[in-house]
């Protein structure tokens, strides 16, 4: 035992009088012979951030200096102390360049090392990044009475969720990965991708983004056999098929299919006769393409994004 003698002034108040003495006392200690029960306050964190680690001394009444470790699953230290106090609990930092993963602990040691103990499992989050894959250059979209008509198409990594904010508007996203967002434009303008949060807070874009959209306007046609008249192609963007459609057209009448890639090189071509045809794009690269469509006078030009 470690005896720490030494004398001590004892006052005494009763009934308004107050009597000094001074006394000699002996406090007696226990060197700390185990740790047990260690605990974060949270299950995860982000780098830098905080976290109070809680544990058990054995016996009750030990004393010594005790550090926290990042540590592995089999609960082999990992690096420096993030923490040190003399007592449960202690905050220990995240260290800035700790790398995600889930299988962490958070290592308990008493200084010298006598004795230690691990946490269950601990996370470390990732800070969220983000790229928007498309549109990358300036693009012109058909304007809408109602609904969107701009697709966006972007790429989240890091601990989520993950709100993404936009010239146009914020999304929320819940998962990492790939993901296609929708936007509705009126007028010209420029549509820029502006930020990211995740769960570790404001994140980082690959590069600033902004592309100019111009909106292309539909001239209504007085004769209402035409003003019916109308083509579609969906769903775009695809992965593996595309749908083109007709409708109120001209009975017996062939459509005509022209697929261009992203350099203007017509690589496709096809006709079919049917209100509706179905055509593979499952054996294209991923891309933008440009897909004409002509029946009889009528010709309408359909960005598709092939995933």
């Amino acid at each position: 035992t470690t005896a720490m003698t030494g004398d001590y002034t004892v006052t005494i108040t009763a009934n308004g009088c107050t009597a000094r003495g001074t006394v000699n006392i002996t406090v007696t200690t226990q060197p700390v012979t185990g740790i047990d029960n260690v605990s974060a306050t949270s299950l995860s964190a982000c780098p830098g951030a905080g976290v109070d680690v809680n544990f058990t001394i054995i016996p009750s009444n030990g004393v010594g200096t005790f550090d926290v470790y990042l540590a592995d699953a089999n609960g082999q230290q990992i690096g420096a102390s993030i923490g040190t106090s003399t007592r449960s609990p202690i905050r220990a930092t995240i260290p800035t360049t700790a790398t995600a993963g889930t299988n962490y602990r958070l290592l308990v040691k008493t200084s010298p090392n006598i004795s230690k103990s691990s946490s269950s499992a601990f996370t470390i989050l990732q800070r969220a990044t983000a790229q928007m894959l498309s549109p990358t250059k300036d693009t012109s979209i058909v304007a809408r009475k109602t609904g969107d008509n701009l697709s966006a198409r972007v790429r989240v990594q890091g601990s989520g969720p993950f709100t993404l904010t936009f010239s146009a508007g914020t999304r929320t996203v819940r998962n990492a990965g790939d993901t296609t967002l929708t936007f509705r434009f009126e007028n010209d303008g420029v549509f820029s991708f502006q930020g990211i949060n995740g769960a570790c807070g404001a994140g980082g874009l690959s590069s600033t983004q902004n592309v100019r959209i111009t909106i292309k306007r539909v001239v209504a046609i007085e004769e209402d056999t035409l003003a019916k008249f109308s083509m579609s192609v969906f769903p775009n963007p695809t992965s593996d098929r595309l749908t083109v459609q007709i409708k109120n057209g001209k009975v017996g009448q062939t459509t005509q299919l022209r697929l261009y890639d992203g350099k203007g090189t017509l690589i496709k071509t096809h006709a079919f006769y049917s209100s509706q045809h179905q055509w593979e794009m499952e054996g294209f690269p991923a891309g933008n393409y440009l897909l004409e469509v002509a029946n009889g006078d009528e010709k309408q030009s359909f960005r598709v994004i092939k995933e």
